[in-house]
């Protein structure tokens, strides 16, 4: 798992060799273990290494082919690259890693080699005689690339912060802003906070020939090859798929942990990793102080004792959130949603100093398998052709929640229509009021609001709970929580890996028949049938709940000085983004009156501030 900062030269000019660390050396802590820079009279390319397989120089980058005329710089892992070696031609390799399986196979067969590469990944590949590039990320983008041109040059890095600290622009996309806080994208397709500076995106790969540029997609989720499916049958093939893929996870030359929950996505990675490995494992657990009953860290610890493994808790205060804003949103190069990504910080700082360099956690779990609180609705459109039958079972559902029957039929109605605008359960957050009338006026158009469908290869054949899950895995929750993964494990010289994201494993669970994800009322159904034939000793809650953290409460009480301070302030006055005086009046309201609206829309908007006053001091 490294860093890598690419230039190449799109005009002849000379080569700022003391500007080009300075920006490189921001990746430096994606690569604590070593550095390494190729310079020609074309391109500058550093890399930052973080050892996890052959420890030894000989897996080092940028590594060439054995024709020594293709060059590699690749951050990531490919868990099957020991399995990839029957395809070379060569079989002597100087090293054991999946570096120099890759750029050798790459060599003889091209761009096939992603029908056949499993793991997770961002790669860019330069032939020294012809100068064309090729850079790529995994399916998912659980691996960050960017790309950005000047007038001079064109740049690749793992990270933003060096494109900016180069080009000396930090000019901010306030249409990135809108669409996060207006519809919940972030992060989706090529997009970023910073104008400019694209990502690549996941499944694709990119071609540069001088000024030419082809983008293949080369990979998708859904699959048209349905036929119904015998429920015995397809409990066994997921068990047996999960089972042999965690093997794959756990090819490592340093020990492995795990981040566990009180759920069953991090509970059942801990029960089969603890089972394949020959040394007690630990797992990672937050919480809260003063938690109200809403953090997981009790249930972890009593299922970490039920599998055998040692379990760490580390807890997060207010103050945390208060001391660590700016670091984070530096980190995080965007704004974020929630406080839970101030403890995932520090169970990333535990974990580090426990001296880890892996972990393993249960992120795309919910994505894959439809298991969030507002798609029950696509769900029951799926299962009933007749309407009226949709809105009774609705109604059935709606006259059992704790809100008032009238207002969770709306909610969900309403989220149907706008997902990115809910929380995950079916609660509308934003009010637009809160907004200033010009910033509206400068970003809603006509198709602002529509679905942009044209990259969800085979949407129109897709049912709606897939149309739901689509949404949240290309454009909403998986790019965000991709990212802070990425981010807080880099900054920590720690390795995540994502077992649920294995493609195989995602595309399976993705294009299940409805009922094995949602059975009984019971979400991601299939996965605690796996899990009882692995383990009968855990028992999970039938579903989720949806608040698991004390941000609404620590809003309203130990961050509520600290949020008043932020946006009754002149800066933010100043943004031109939001109604401070409405926002101020609705969040004084919200104080006052303990069961009112969701807290989601106002941390999203202190993040928001704290990210544009982060990085406008930074140049």
């Amino acid at each position: 798992m490294c860093g890598f900062f690419f230039v190449k030269k799109k005009i002849a000019h000379e080569f700022n060799i003391k500007k080009l660390n300075n920006s490189a050396n921001l990746l430096s802590h994606r690569g604590p273990d070593d550095s390494k820079s190729f310079i020609n009279d074309d391109i500058f390319v550093k890399f930052f290494r973080l050892s996890i397989q052959d420890l030894s120089p000989n897996g080092m980058q940028p590594m060439l082919s054995k024709s020594k005329n293709i060059m590699i710089v690749f951050n990531g892992e490919i868990y099957n690259f020991k399995k990839l070696k029957k395809y070379l031609k060569i079989k002597v390799l100087k090293s054991n890693s999946d570096t120099e399986v890759l750029i050798n196979l790459y060599e003889e067969m091209g761009t096939k080699i992603f029908r056949l590469i499993k793991g997770m990944f961002s790669i860019l590949i330069y032939d020294l005689k012809t100068k064309k590039i090729l850079v790529a990320r995994d399916q998912f983008g659980i691996k960050p690339l960017y790309v950005s041109e000047t007038y001079e040059s064109i740049i690749f890095s793992s990270e933003i912060k060096p494109i900016l600290n180069y080009s000396k622009k930090n000019n901010l996309n306030y249409n990135s802003m809108a669409e996060f806080l207006l519809i919940g994208k972030q992060d989706h397709h090529n997009s970023t906070f910073f104008e400019g500076v694209e990502a690549v995106r996941p499944s694709y790969f990119y071609k540069y020939n001088r000024n030419n540029i082809i983008k293949k997609k080369y990979w998708s989720i859904f699959s048209s090859n349905h036929r119904k499916q015998n429920e015995e049958l397809t409990i066994n093939r997921l068990y047996n798929l999960i089972d042999s893929k965690i093997d794959d996870y756990l090819i490592s030359d340093k020990k492995i942990g795990v981040f566990m929950s009180g759920g069953i996505d991090s509970t059942s990675l801990a029960s089969l990793v603890s089972q394949k490995t020959n040394y007690k494992i630990d797992s990672f657990t937050y919480d809260f102080k003063n938690n109200h009953n809403l953090g997981e860290s009790d249930v972890a610890k009593l299922n970490a004792e039920k599998i055998g493994i040692n379990n760490h808790k580390v807890f997060l205060t207010s103050d945390d959130v208060i001391n660590n804003f700016e670091q984070l949103s530096l980190l995080m190069e965007s704004p974020f949603t929630s406080i839970r990504l101030f403890a995932v910080k520090k169970l990333y700082e535990l974990a580090k100093k426990e001296k880890y360099n892996v972990i393993i956690e249960g992120t795309g779990g919910d994505e894959i398998l439809g298991g969030y609180s507002y798609n029950y609705l696509p769900y029951l459109i799926d299962k009933n052709k007749d309407p009226k039958k949709v809105l009774n079972d609705l109604l059935q559902f709606s006259i059992k929640s704790k809100k008032n029957t009238s207002i969770e039929l709306l909610n969900r109605i309403m989220t149907l229509s706008i997902q990115g605008a809910s929380t995950t359960d079916s609660t509308p957050f934003v009010d637009i009021n809160v907004f200033d009338n010009n910033f509206l006026d400068s970003h809603l158009s006509e198709n602002f609001y529509k679905l942009d469908t044209k990259d969800f290869v085979g949407f129109s054949k897709m049912n709606h709970l897939q149309k739901s899950q689509i949404q949240d895995i290309s454009n909403i929750k998986l790019p965000r929580n991709l990212k802070f993964t990425d981010r807080l494990s880099m900054a920590n010289h720690i390795e995540t890996r994502i077992p649920f994201l294995d493609s195989d494993i995602a595309k399976f669970c993705f294009n299940l028949d409805n009922e094995f994800k949602l059975k009984d009322n019971i979400n991601r159904w299939i996965m605690k049938e796996v899990l009882n034939k692995r383990s009968k000793i855990l028992k999970f809650k039938k579903n989720k709940k949806s608040i698991a953290d004390p941000q609404s409460h620590w809003l309203r009480t130990e961050l509520k000085d600290y949020f008043m301070d932020n946006i009754g302030s002149r800066d933010f006055h100043n943004l031109g983004i939001f109604n401070q005086k409405h926002l101020i009046n609705k969040f004084e309201t919200f104080v006052k009156k303990k069961n009112s609206e969701s807290s989601f829309q106002f941390f999203q908007i202190l993040s928001t501030y704290k990210f544009i006053k982060t990085f406008q001091s930074q140049l």
